[in-house]
């Protein structure tokens, strides 16, 4: 359920159409349940997954689906007692690299963790970790953006 609810949250972040849809008062709210639950359908929603997405075009909340998987993860993520956890790199890490990467930052964190690794090559070099709100930036770009401020300060 997470992982639609995540695809769906995106999806709504992402389309303006899908944004339009759901705010106008142009369409049903059969023809606003049927695009949610179709799109719920496709990321793998479950039967009660997609009874809830009715539920939130009815009350008129289906804006909100964000929040409410953000909400959500942060609640299984308590349940499980993880920690999601993101990893940006200017280069793809190999296994060795991110298994190292991961046992330590389960070590430091002192729980499980749930690792996303991710590939940006406008960080030059190094990484960039980000846990909860969390963010620690070891990338060039970094460092470049915070000389060039000390520099154009003075």
């Amino acid at each position: 359920m997470r992982v639609a609810l995540t695809e769906l949250a995106r999806a709504m972040t992402e389309s303006t159409a899908l944004q339009h849809v759901m705010a106008s008062p142009a369409f049903s709210t059969e023809e606003k349940i049927g695009v949610l639950t179709a799109l719920g359908e496709q990321a793998g929603a479950p039967t009660i997954g997609r009874n809830f997405l009715s539920q939130l075009v009815k009350t008129n909340r289906a804006l909100v689906l964000p929040e409410i998987a953000q909400a959500f993860g942060n609640f299984v993520d308590q349940f499980k007692g993880t920690q999601q956890v993101e990893v940006l790199s200017a280069v793809p890490l190999d296994a060795g690299t991110q298994e190292e990467l991961k046992s330590k930052l389960k070590a430091s964190l002192k729980r499980d963790i749930d690792i996303a690794m991710r590939v940006d090559p406008a960080l030059v070099a190094g990484l960039q970790i980000r846990i909860g709100s969390t963010v620690y930036d070891s990338s060039v770009r970094n460092r470049l953006n915070a000389m060039q401020s000390l520099l154009t300060r003075e």
